[in-house]
């Protein structure tokens, strides 16, 4: 029996009426090959069509089916490189939002700011008609 990572052996009865089991726990399960995704976005890419014409026009020996399934297979190799590519968009997404969050952010915080100084300002005004200084020829002089 095979459960993924656990595996179950059945050993022979011994002595008594019970058969035992030895469990073997992978830590990590067999690995297999990733299967290739292509990304629809490849298709719009400058390099796609070049490489694909380059793979299409190798001769390759044998029967159709074999020659079809050769340039798949090289074509596969050579579009690996560009997937990867394209893939790693979504971590430049993800850095360019990070960008964009941090700069509203600092739009926000100078926009408070400055209505903080308005306020103190005001507030510092207010403080010097409180304190008795008005303005007179007396308090210019």
């Amino acid at each position: 029996m095979d459960y993924g990572h656990v595996e179950a052996t059945f050993l022979n009865r011994g002595v008594c009426t019970h058969s035992p089991i030895l469990i073997q726990v992978n830590t990590r399960p067999p690995s297999r090959p990733k299967p290739f995704r292509l990304f629809k976005t490849i298709l719009d890419h400058p390099d796609f069509s070049r490489i694909l014409s380059v793979v299409w026009s190798g001769k390759v020996a044998g029967t159709r089916m074999f020659q079809l399934w050769s340039k798949l297979k090289a074509l596969k190799m050579g579009l690996k490189d560009l997937n990867a590519y394209m893939a790693s968009y979504t971590h430049e997404i993800h850095h360019a939002r990070q960008s964009l969050e941090e700069q509203m952010v600092l739009n926000e915080i100078r926009k408070c700011s400055g209505v903080e100084e308005h306020v103190l300002k005001q507030k510092s005004r207010v403080n010097w008609t409180v304190g008795g200084e008005e303005n007179t020829k007396y308090f210019h002089a």
